[in-house]
């Protein structure tokens, strides 16, 4: 029987049910009407409204209020028209969350995903890892092919779909372990973003407490597997820009540890470091290696491991190119003016004194000293062995740009990079 009973409830909700400590309700976003949703999630701040805009604006209001009302009679009634807007627009645009400023109503609202954004087969596009889009046309250095590697023959930013292995755990294991993070936000107390001065940070350990209490459930029922992958997405996500959720390094930790300004500070960071590692380790540019990471993500954290047994993370940083032609003036023997008039046909013996000072280190200064950026790079790598096949080979380069006119002196010394 208990069987039969469970097969009829929904997946989610009962991983929400499993770690919230307090009543919630429910809003669904696939039963808002189809029509009015497409039009009202289309609208910018300031436009002028439209007679269908304001009709459809009317249908979602009153199906909320039926949702809400029919879980917690009365309940619309103690919400502003406001508060009522701010929920099915959140519910038709922002996935799975929680509302717990709700409280005081003695209720918490938790939205329901939308479509099959976390069925097994969508996980991989909800965390960003496989949407492919391609970033826009850059150049940054005519003369230098992997600076001009982007447009139509440009690796996507996400990873290459066939790169990745396939996720462990069923569609109903995926829907609970998101269900699990939701419920325990509902017990967190609710955070005022206007009166928090480090709502990041606040943001980011809400979020560490969620993920334990979904990792440490699934561990628990021997769904190790997936627990363990919830914390490697973590760990890819946060290099690409998501680090109120970058949690990863928390998750194999005894006991229970709070994020600090540090910890968020190396969220932020860590990319940019290990991108700079890996450039530095393989002598090409920043941009090549960041290509790198997505075109071809086993390369890259071979890479990133001989960066960090190296210590080339942290990447220590450029001093300013006035003061590397002050050098390399003094290390050819001649005056900072006499320098600053010599032509190109004393460019080989520039490229000589450069080089001898870069060698050297005399071009850098020490590099961020946050042990926790360390901690990061090494997560990553660990998520890019275990998610990804063992061969990842990138997407093919596209032809390199025709080289421009030389530059002058002066532009070459400015251009002068530790990898060059």
């Amino acid at each position: 029987m208990q069987r039969i009973i469970r097969s009829l409830q929904d997946d989610y909700k009962v991983g929400v049910e499993a770690t919230a400590g307090k009543p919630v309700i429910y809003l669904n976003p696939d039963a808002l009407d189809s029509w009015s949703a497409e039009r009202v999630t289309k609208l910018k701040k300031g436009d002028a409204l439209t007679n269908n805009d304001l009709i459809a604006k009317k249908i979602l209001a009153e199906q909320i209020t039926a949702q809400l009302d029919e879980q917690a009679p009365g309940l619309s009634s103690k919400l502003s028209p406001s508060d009522i807007e701010s929920l099915y627009i959140s519910s038709l645009t922002s996935g799975p969350f929680v509302r717990n400023d709700t409280k005081a109503l003695g209720v918490n609202i938790v939205n329901m995903p939308k479509g099959g954004q976390i069925d097994k087969e969508k996980i991989l596009e909800t965390f960003g890892m496989t949407t492919n889009v391609k970033p826009e046309p850059v150049v940054e250095d005519p003369n230098d092919a992997y600076d001009t590697y982007y447009g139509a023959g440009a690796p996507p930013r996400s990873f290459n779909s066939e790169h990745l292995k396939p996720l462990p755990g069923s569609t109903t294991t995926w829907k609970e372990i998101v269900g699990q993070h939701e419920g325990e936000h509902v017990n967190q107390e609710h955070v005022e973003v206007e009166k928090d001065k480090n709502i990041s940070l606040t943001a980011l350990n809400q979020e560490i407490l969620s993920d334990l209490a979904a990792v440490n459930m699934m561990k628990a029922r021997g769904e190790t597997e997936v627990a363990q992958t919830l914390i490697h997405l973590r760990a890819l996500a946060a290099a690409d820009g998501d680090a109120t959720h970058a949690t990863g390094i928390f998750m194999d930790q005894p006991g229970q540890l709070a994020a600090t300004d540090k910890h968020m500070d190396a969220a932020r960071t860590f990319k940019s470091e290990m991108v700079g590692g890996v450039a530095a380790e393989l002598a090409i540019s920043t941009t090549a290696a960041e290509e790198l990471r997505k075109a071809d993500p086993q390369k890259f954290v071979t890479a990133l491991d001989e960066a960090l047994k190296n210590k080339r993370i942290p990447v220590p940083q450029d001093i300013p190119d006035f003061r590397k032609g002050q050098l390399i003036a003094k290390e050819m023997g001649i005056t900072e003016e006499a320098f600053k008039k010599l032509g190109t046909e004393r460019l080989p013996d520039i490229l000589k004194a450069h080089d001898k000072l870069n060698k050297e280190g005399a071009f850098h200064k020490e590099g961020l000293q946050n042990p926790h950026v360390i901690e990061y790079a090494e997560k990553y790598s660990s998520a890019v062995k275990a998610m990804f096949i063992a061969d990842t080979p990138p997407i093919q380069k596209p032809d390199a740009p025709t080289p421009v006119a030389k530059k002058s002196t002066e532009q070459v010394i400015a251009s002068l990079s530790p990898e060059e």
